[in-house]
């Protein structure tokens, strides 16, 4: 899409000092914090449980932008979202774990 625009479009930017710490701002500290809460929590959890949460991203992004943006999801994505939580809730089910865990290697 970005590129269509630059190709396509006239993008007009007044690179003010305010714009730029602006611009600054909002892709480093929004990013380090995530990352920094991120390493944090993954310490206390096993990868498999963080390797669930992040298959839960698309998911997240989908109804955010439902309810804050007001844009609506098509039926195939409603059915996406379902299906990824119904895959989520099939792999954290007690007892999964030990039947995907594989014999150790000797």
């Amino acid at each position: 899409m970005g590129l269509a625009t630059l190709l396509l479009e006239s993008p007009r930017l007044r690179w003010t000092p305010a714009f730029v710490t602006l611009l600054a701002y909002c892709a480093v500290f929004p990013t380090a914090v995530a990352l920094l809460w991120q390493m944090r929590a993954q310490r206390y959890m096993s990868s498999a449980r963080a390797a669930l949460i992040f298959c839960f991203e698309p998911l997240f992004a989908a109804l955010t932008s439902w309810l804050v943006m007001g844009e609506r999801l098509a039926g195939t994505q409603w059915v996406g979202g379902a299906l990824i939580l119904l895959g989520m809730i099939g792999a954290s089910a007690p007892g999964v774990q030990d039947r995907i865990r594989s014999p150790p290697l000797r």
